[in-house]
């Protein structure tokens, strides 16, 4: 059963509130008086779905083992290994890895290091590309272009004409950008998902519900390098 490998911590507090770690592991925020068969008939209520989602996160860890570990680095849906050397003063990517200076790791800064050298080709590449795809239609008029860390979403545009991108967005194959992009351009034609907006971005990019359905594999990739 789930509540046998649960974290249950007991606070000052009025509601249950569930929590499933990027490892998979379930934790359990309630009140200090509610009783264990209570917690116990709570969470096999939600067994199945809390279930399908635990696994969802192990079989993800599964397959990109090496890239949570930062062993290998993501760039344009490419993967590089992550290859520490001290022939190198300042890192940089050959055709299958991605070279860093051996101080870093034995400093325990690999991936403070990763994700500096990320941020830096995330704001010339993702700014680039809204630039040449913004030029598809003269109704994309944005305002300004902010690359920033977001921790729960990819992209936003607001009613000012403002595009946000997240800059982990480069770690994505260029199709899965593109869509986000256009998402985001979109939004300046309609602030909202009404039927219109998909219209609309169906119109710029036809195969969206194939990129979204691959975004969607990467989600874990908002919680690295934080």
């Amino acid at each position: 059963m789930l509540i046998d490998e649960a974290n249950i911590i007991r606070q000052k507090r009025k509601t249950i509130k569930i929590i499933i770690s990027d490892n998979g592991l379930l934790s359990i925020y309630c009140p200090k008086l509610i009783s264990t068969s209570k917690i116990e008939e709570i969470l096999k209520s939600k067994e199945k779905l809390l279930q399908k989602k635990i696994n969802k996160i192990k079989a993800t860890n599964n397959k990109f083992d090496n890239i949570i570990n930062y062993n290998q680095v993501l760039l344009l849906g490419k993967k590089y290994f992550v290859v520490p050397t001290t022939k190198v003063g300042k890192g940089y990517f050959t055709e299958d890895s991605l070279l860093i200076p051996n101080k870093y790791v034995e400093a325990e800064k690999v991936p403070f290091y990763i994700k500096k050298i990320l941020k830096e080709l995330s704001s010339k590449i993702i700014t680039n590309r809204v630039g040449e795809l913004s030029k598809l239609s003269k109704k994309f008029k944005y305002t300004k272009i902010v690359i920033g860390n977001f921790k729960s979403k990819w992209g936003s545009c607001d009613n000012f004409g403002v595009l946000k991108f997240n800059w982990k967005l480069v770690m994505l194959s260029p199709k899965v950008i593109d869509f986000v992009i256009y998402h985001e351009l979109t939004h300046l034609l309609e602030l909202n998902h009404s039927k219109n907006f998909y219209i609309n971005l169906e119109n710029v990019c036809p195969d969206w519900k194939v990129q979204r359905k691959i975004l969607k594999e990467y989600v874990f990739l908002l919680n690295l390098y934080n």
